[in-house]
């Protein structure tokens, strides 16, 4: 039977009705931000942890945005960081079934919600015009009354956008007794231990961002004993060193179960000192821990760049290392991927029965040493003159240790005197299981090599804006020792803001060159500081002919790097159109396979009612 006009038209219009809705989903993917998740790993998608951990919240939690409506015009970046966190928000929603709700409010200057933003203490930023004050920021609350304040989102820090909702949704949702982490340190790192407070601005970054899921506690390094309420103590070593009351509070606290995080040193670079405590070093050796004072380890594989006196030198103390160096299997090493050193010592372990050690970070084989009496000279192009080779064992530089342990001293050293009685009992082994994770770096805690400090004034904890994952492996020790796991899996990613087809190919393409780009990017800037002294000293004084030697090779090596960098952005376009068109392939195969289907469909729809017709007649 042959199709009628009428049919005809009504196939014709179905096919342009599916052609019209492909054409619109497909320019939606690549133009106007669909979500459709093409990632390689997830990152538009919540990750498995965060969905388990939204499903099982039983207290009802709002998070309540608050950004000014003025933020649209004068900030446009902000703006869209604020509709990332709206759509991560609506994730949030759908996968706790409502449990964790939100709603946004766009503060006008001196509105009611603007008065609220205030009085809740977020932080006011002007507008382009120097006059109205905008705000940013969110607060997180529980239907019981508790809460949290964002004082502002800070975009430099959008990658631990995820990771920053979830702890604070867990400390909510569980109504949740802080553990009480004390902390031995320079003094005026934490504020004077004899008072009940610590003032914010006086601590590290890393200890302000402690405080927002602990109970901080400052502990004299002249203690004579580690109170029972203290679940990790956390020791940065004075170069002054600790006295014997101190280290046998130490001693005695791991044997009682203890968990000890412990930043060593010989040469601390902020304070530029060398600290060589042979009693302390005998402690270490009582539990299998190994130092040597005398050598400062270096790695030329993972040796950062810097610049001394204007010359910029690859400085093999300096160590940045990749995640291919750190431990990816351990629960509070996984997924990191660059940790920093200044001038680390190595950390080598002995056997001990009972006691599981597991090294969390260490160099490459290309690993060598340099005296600490010449670490510590200024010239550091003398310091790499007496650098030596290794013979080709990476240095270890983090380690955990777990496990049952001896005491070093044979009694109470406090033993005769009317305090002792006043003491814990005296422990000659260990009473339950400890932990204490090493690291031979006391620099590896301070600001200024992991993280910047710009954003942090009125914003301590959110405000940090990290460039390596030393804050984050201190801060998940601290998680594991502390019992607190689900914490563990809210290691921070990127976070998307633009996610149009093509940006989310071109973000993909570029992944296997980051590093070399990276590394490409920063070597041009010590280049163009080169050339920059150079031609300075130039129009004073002259230069020899070392120094026009060493300025024609930065100009060269400036040259080389810009290339490179051209080279490196032609790769990713090209490995951009190339997932780019095969999209476009894979769309317009699926398009004629919808049209194959409706003609498919209409024709077998045809033959039944043929088919059907012969069989009505007869059986009139």
């Amino acid at each position: 039977m042959k199709l009628t006009k009428t049919s005809v038209l009504l196939i014709l219009a179905l096919l342009l009705s599916a052609s019209f809705v492909l054409l619109n989903f497909g320019s939606s993917i690549l133009f106007a931000g669909h979500i459709a998740d093409f990632t390689a790993d997830k990152r538009l998608s919540l990750r498995p942890e965060t969905e388990k951990m939204l499903s099982e919240i039983k207290t009802p939690l709002t998070v309540r945005l608050y950004v000014s409506a003025g933020v649209e015009k004068d900030y446009p970046q902000t703006w869209q960081f604020s509709r990332a966190i709206i759509r991560l928000l609506e994730q949030y929603q759908n996968a706790s079934n409502g449990a964790v709700s939100y709603d946004v409010k766009y503060p006008e200057p001196f509105d009611e919600v603007s008065r609220e933003a205030e009085m809740l203490g977020l932080k006011s930023f002007y507008g382009t015009d120097g006059k109205n004050v905008m705000y940013f920021g969110a607060l997180v609350m529980a239907d019981r009354g508790d809460s949290y304040v964002i004082p502002s989102f800070v975009e430099l820090r959008r990658n631990y956008l995820e990771s920053d909702l979830n702890r604070i949704l867990l400390n909510l949702n569980e109504d949740r007794r802080p553990p009480k982490i004390g902390v031995i340190a320079p003094e005026q790192q934490i504020g004077n231990p004899r008072l009940p407070f610590i003032k914010p601005g006086e601590r590290w970054n890393f200890l302000n961002q402690l405080t927002n899921d602990y109970q901080l506690v400052p502990i004299s390094p002249q203690a004579v004993q580690i109170g029972a309420d203290i679940n990790t103590l956390i020791v940065v070593m004075p170069s002054y060193g600790l006295p014997p009351l101190g280290l046998y509070a130490l001693d005695q606290f791991v044997l009682r179960g203890g968990n000890l995080i412990l930043l060593v040193d010989s040469l601390n670079e902020h304070t530029n000192k060398i600290t060589d405590d042979k009693t302390f070093k005998k402690l270490l050796e009582n539990w299998g821990i190994y130092i040597n004072p005398q050598q400062i380890a270096g790695d030329k594989n993972n040796a950062e760049e810097a610049l001394f006196d204007g010359q910029a030198l690859l400085y093999y103390p300096w160590i940045n290392l990749p995640a291919a160096n750190i431990e990816q299997q351990h629960l509070i090493s996984r997924g990191l991927n660059s940790l920093i050193f200044r001038s680390p010592l190595a950390v080598n372990i002995a056997e001990r029965d009972g006691v599981r050690a597991t090294p969390l970070a260490g160099t490459s084989d290309a690993a060598g040493y340099v005296p600490a009496k010449f670490a510590v000279l200024p010239d550091k192009a003398a310091v790499l003159r007496n650098y030596r080779e290794g013979n080709g064992i990476p240095a270890n530089l983090v380690w955990l240790l777990e496990g049952n342990f001896k005491s070093f001293f044979t009694g109470n050293v406090m033993e005769g005197t009317p305090y002792a009685k006043q003491m814990l009992e005296y422990l000659p082994e260990s009473l339950n299981p400890g932990k204490i994770l090493i690291i031979g770096d006391t620099d590896f805690i301070y600001d200024d090599i992991w993280s910047d400090a710009e954003y942090t004034a009125g914003n301590p904890v959110w405000g940090i804006v990290p460039w390596a994952d030393n804050g984050d492996l201190l801060l998940r020790a601290v998680d594991y020792m502390s019992g607190s796991h689900d914490y563990l899996q809210n290691a921070h990613r990127p976070l998307l803001w633009d996610i149009s087809l093509r940006t989310l190919f071109r973000n993909e393409a570029g992944q296997p060159l980051a590093d070399a780009y990276n590394n490409t990017i920063r070597r041009l800037k010590q280049n163009t500081l080169t050339v920059e002294r150079l031609q300075a000293e130039e129009k004073i004084s002259g230069l020899t002919l070392d120094e026009m030697q060493q300025l024609d090779n930065a100009r060269k090596n400036i040259a080389a790097g810009e290339d490179k960098i051209r080279e490196f952005n032609y790769k990713i376009e090209q490995e951009t159109s190339r997932r780019v068109l095969w999209f476009i392939l894979a769309a317009s195969a699926l398009s004629l396979l919808t049209i194959l289907g409706v003609l498919f469909g209409v024709r077998l729809s045809r033959s039944r009612r043929r088919y059907r017709n012969p069989l009505e007649e007869n059986h009139e």
